[in-house]
């Protein structure tokens, strides 16, 4: 077959180019590093990195979310840890307290070591981590606590000669602390026995009304209902019994709301324990409240009751403080598996991706090589075409 020199031409041009983008690719390999630049360097190497890249990705995601988890439950373990504390502090009042050789002035300074433990544990329960209330639940834009809407035991005088249980209750809607006094007027039992409040500590008095089961309980001559009711079981009231319904600090605005973050493909862990668990369940709030007011009147029987309360809440406090660190530990765990992890697929990726400097300096020379032989072979043919066409 005759090869003419329009043909040569082609073919060495086509060679040079070939040659051309070939010391280029391997040039701009050497250059950045990287070996695959385009899917057709490495199709299968593509799709590897591409599925690895998205590993990656979800570790990263992964690992923040551990971040934010560990400090919830970091700062939940330094609330139990001060909570902890302030119970210890308040047993130790309440057994001094408690005692034959504590008199009225000692346990009038007693109920005022409880009320600073009560703000103190307040201040704790509406800790914040990056702004959001850790106990309230979901609602965590809202203080958890808020400055009253407690509405505490109803207590019973000493001296009653009512022998059930007065239970108060309702939802309080006022905006201020208050102090409820209910009076027996005249003696009877449920349905027939009659009463007046008082919101001034006994200074003033409502109209004389029937006591039923359940009332609402407000000054009706002086106050409004702002939702503060107590309830009776059966029994006999005598003339002079008195109630008292304090309604104080501490309402609890949050839900039982669980926050919760994914840390890994099938895994999700609780970062939060709500106050109702961590307060409310416990009877923490009641029970301190319970001692500050015993402490007030220089009750020591309701002083021992509060004693006991305390006890128990130690135990109901137990389990969650044991949850709260298991928690922390499960992320410590999580965080350092996902970070080995995070490491060997950002060196796998590397494999795959990173060009071998070695082998690729190699082959550039020969590259090199080609493309100067292509080079030489095409010059000799365009001077031998020219010298034809002259």
């Amino acid at each position: 077959m005759r090869v003419t020199t329009q043909m040569s031409y082609y073919t060495l041009f086509n060679s040079m180019t070939s040659n051309l983008e070939k010391y280029n690719r391997t040039a701009e390999e050497l250059s950045t590093g990287v070996a695959l630049t385009q899917p057709s360097d490495d199709p299968t190497g593509i799709v590897d990195a591409t599925s690895l890249k998205q590993s990656k990705a979800a570790c990263k995601q992964y690992l923040d979310n551990l971040t934010v988890a560990k400090e919830y439950l970091t700062a939940l373990d330094d609330c139990s840890q001060q909570i902890s504390d302030q119970l210890t502090h308040a047993r130790q009042i309440a057994e001094q307290a408690a005692t034959e050789t504590s008199d009225a002035e000692a346990r009038a300074i007693a109920a005022d070591e409880i009320q600073s433990i009560i703000e103190s544990v307040l201040e704790v329960a509406n800790t914040t981590v990056r702004g959001n209330y850790i106990f309230a639940g979901y609602n965590t834009a809202e203080q958890a606590y808020g400055t009253t809407g407690r509405i505490l035991e109803a207590y019973n005088a000493t001296g009653n000669t009512y022998a059930g249980t007065a239970t108060s209750g309702g939802e309080f809607t006022g905006t201020d602390t208050a102090s409820y006094l209910v009076r027996v007027v005249t003696a009877g039992d449920v349905g027939t026995a009659e009463y007046q409040v008082s919101e001034d500590g006994g200074e003033t008095w409502g109209t004389v009304q029937t006591l039923e089961s359940s009332i609402h309980v407000f000054d009706d001559a002086n106050g409004e209902d702002l939702g503060v009711t107590l309830g009776f079981t059966d029994g006999t009231f005598a003339e002079g019994d008195e109630f008292r319904v304090d309604v104080v600090p501490g309402g609890y605005n949050g839900d039982d709301g669980a926050i919760e973050y994914n840390i890994g493909k099938n895994s999700r862990i609780q970062v939060n324990v709500t106050g109702q668990e961590m307060f409310e369940d416990t009877g923490l709030l009641d029970a301190l409240y319970k001692l500050k007011n015993g402490c007030e009147d220089n009750n020591t029987y309701e002083i021992s009751e509060a004693l006991e309360d305390l006890g128990t809440v130690e135990d109901n406090l137990q389990p969650i403080m044991v949850k709260a660190g298991i928690r922390l530990d499960r992320v410590e765990t999580a965080t350092n598996s996902l970070t080995t992890m995070k490491e060997n697929i950002t060196n796998s990726i590397s494999n795959i991706e990173q060009a071998d400097l070695i082998e690729t300096a190699a082959q550039l020379t020969l590259q090199q090589s080609a493309l100067s032989a292509s080079q030489s072979a095409l010059s000799a043919v365009l001077q031998i075409s020219l010298f034809n066409y002259l």
